[in-house]
């Protein structure tokens, strides 16, 4: 036994890092069983060193020995396993060679409960010493003060010898009360003792955490300062595979330059990201090198008669071996639409453009792939389930992943179940960009998300499709008309701190009336990331958190209660203002700046709102239109 005031806990969190640094080698480079046989030495040693400590300071035996009171049993490592039992509670450490980095976080969450554990039993201990003590201190006050009155009668009627006893007993009291007054002193250090663990636990709990978000980027965690060190590695480092930079021209009246499949020959389609951008190379010097990147699914069809009109974006969709894009291309009404469509209708006329990418105006593409968003590591939530167009139950999903603060990032994909492209898998947006009126042909997949859940929609009605591609898309290749699909949904915790954070910032759509020149100056907003170069993910974030937001330069629409503190994200591609209700945010950057544009009033109706799901869409369930919102932008290099 040892006297200790604070329990080495952080011996714990230097063993635990290390080992799960080990286990996240082990993704590249698999250390030698004896290596990870010695780290797991290293580690229980540090978990019985604490364990006994706090049973010493308890004034118990060391570790291996069952406490007097049964609180605390430890059984020493036999062969690859340890169990520790605090109370009625057994932990089991299992195999440690074989564990993932989850496991390993669970096992370090299983030692600090554990210890947290024996120090609540402190606690109470100690408090129950101290109620007695304090019982004790009180009965020997009132004792004392009965033999003072006694010795006073006693004094008073002078009985020869019955003093000097009497006065001893008092002695005897006064004594006993110091002893007891002392022991509460000592029950009082003892209770700052384990407060002070307590601390300790909670500060090794949180450079845990810090540690794996270190970890998690390749750097080193400074104990000290805590703060990571050393060089960060990429977000997602080099892609698994890559295309060439290629040229295609919309409407260009050739599926030839419309419709294009890359082999990438990945041989899997569970893939953590798939990126296609498009980059502008014309004549317009204010937006040359800047890029969008692709939809999932058709904003709107090339007919003019169901209310369509000019539409912009680009389409993709990936399987287990290729990629196929399709591009505006018309069909059976006119060629309105683009690639590059952010004219009429979007950001007060300020840095915009229209291009279909000919060759005096080139347009160039360039798809990405990797199998995981960090290397050597997997979602922290990841669902698969069925959703289906027109089907009540069907059309919209919630579901939780319980992180209690935004997620870093989330994925949300729907996989075809048939057609053409059965098998291929297509992104979702954060914005619904069309509504049912008119027999427009529309689809895809909306999502939103918050610190604990996700939100999805899809179409409800009318012609909406789960994925659409279809009348004035891609010569009409490979088009797709679909009901159902699979839809998955992969989060991620925050563990990677973006290179660029802006603050948020308000921005607005248009509205009705007096108020439309007003919300124009806010339609459009640029900042500057300072990269220097592309940046690897860009992220442009809307939401509205209170009523102000929701009456800003006029009424919103909708259920605004149901999805305040929700994240929409922009989009590459949209509608123009003849279009009836449209949402959401278009953005554009290149090496050194973000362009974001939302909707107003040009030449047609003044419905579009910088957020939400509007008509047609999930049944009508968390549907809301939001005339002003919070927006920032984050951004990561490669």
């Amino acid at each position: 036994q040892r006297s200790v005031t604070t329990p080495p806990l952080l011996l714990i969190l230097r063993e635990l890092i290390y080992l799960r640094k080990s286990i996240q080698r082990a993704a590249q480079a698999p250390p030698t069983l004896p290596k990870i046989l010695q780290h797991r030495d290293k580690m229980l040693s540090s978990v019985f060193l604490a364990m006994g400590l706090i049973s010493c300071a308890r004034g118990q035996v060391s570790t291996g020995v069952r406490n007097a009171d049964g609180n605390l049993l430890l059984y020493a490592p036999e062969g690859n396993h340890i169990t520790a039992t605090v109370g009625t509670t057994q932990i089991h450490l299992d195999e440690l060679p074989s564990v993932s980095l989850a496991q390993a976080n669970a096992s370090a969450e299983a030692v600090r409960r554990a210890l947290l554990s024996v120090t609540d039993q402190l606690h109470e201990n100690t408090n129950q010493l101290r109620r007695e003590t304090t019982a004790n201190i009180s009965s020997v006050e009132s004792t004392q003060v009965q033999l003072t009155d006694a010795m006073n009668i006693v004094l008073n009627t002078s009985i020869p010898g019955l003093d000097n006893g009497l006065r001893n007993v008092n002695v005897s009291v006064n004594n006993a009360r110091a002893t007891i007054r002392d022991q509460g002193v000592t029950i009082a250090q003892l209770l700052n003792t384990t407060r002070h663990t307590d601390a300790q636990l909670n500060l090794a709990k949180s450079a845990i955490e810090e540690a794996a978000t270190c970890a998690a980027t390749g750097q080193h965690y400074n104990y000290s300062t805590r703060s990571c060190s050393g060089g960060q590695t990429p977000l997602l480092g080099a892609p698994d595979w890559e295309s060439e930079w290629f040229w295609m021209q919309s409407n260009s009246g050739s599926a030839a330059t419309t419709y294009k499949e890359l082999t990438h020959g990945l041989g899997t389609a569970d893939l953590d990201v798939v990126k296609v951008v498009a980059m502008y190379k014309g004549g317009n010097a204010r937006l040359n090198g800047n890029v969008l990147e692709g939809l999932g699914s058709q904003p709107c069809d090339d007919d003019n008669s169901n209310g369509c009109n000019e539409h912009g974006g680009f389409i993709y969709g990936y399987d287990a071996t290729r990629l196929r894009m399709w591009l505006p291309e018309q069909n059976n009404g006119p060629r309105n639409g683009h690639t590059f469509m952010f004219q009429d209708g979007w950001g007060a006329g300020l840095m915009n453009m229209q291009s279909d990418g000919p060759p005096n105006d080139p347009i160039f593409y360039k798809a990405y792939i990797w199998r995981s968003y960090r290397r050597g590591s997997q979602p922290d939530y990841n669902a698969t389930f069925l959703m289906r167009t027109n089907s009540a139950a069907l059309t919209r999903q919630e579901r939780a992943y319980n992180f209690n603060q935004l997620p870093e990032r989330v994925s949300v994909t729907v996989t075809a179940l048939g057609g053409n492209n059965r098998g291929f898998t297509f992104p979702a947006r954060g914005a619904s960009l069309a509504d049912n009126d008119r027999s427009k042909q529309y689809g895809g997949l909306v999502f939103a998300y918050n610190e604990n859940n996700t939100r999805i929609w899809a179409p409800s009605s009318g012609n909406g499709r789960i994925i659409a591609i279809n009348d004035g898309w891609g010569g009409e290749r490979n088009s797709a008309a679909e009901t159902a699909g699979m839809v998955t949904v992969k989060a991620w915790r925050q563990r990677t701190p973006p290179h660029y954070a802006s603050e948020w910032s308000y921005m607005c759509s248009n509205c009705n009336g007096s108020c439309t020149a007003v919300n124009r100056n806010l339609a459009y907003r640029r900042v500057r990331h300072g990269l220097g170069t592309l940046p690897a993910r860009v992220q442009v974030q809307t939401r509205y958190v209170n009523a102000w937001d929701r009456y800003a330069m006029y009424a919103s629409s909708g259920n605004f209660n149901a999805m305040m503190g929700y994240i929409f994200e922009g989009q590459g591609g949209g509608n123009d203002d003849e279009h009836n209700q449209r949402t959401g945010v278009q953005f554009v950057y290149d090496d050194e700046f973000v362009s974001m544009y939302a909707p107003v009033r040009n030449n047609g109706q003044s419905t579009g709102r910088i957020l939400g799901v509007v008509d047609g869409w999930g049944g009508a369930v968390w549907n809301v239109g939001i005339q002003c919102a919070h927006t920032r932008v984050l951004a990561w290099k490669n």
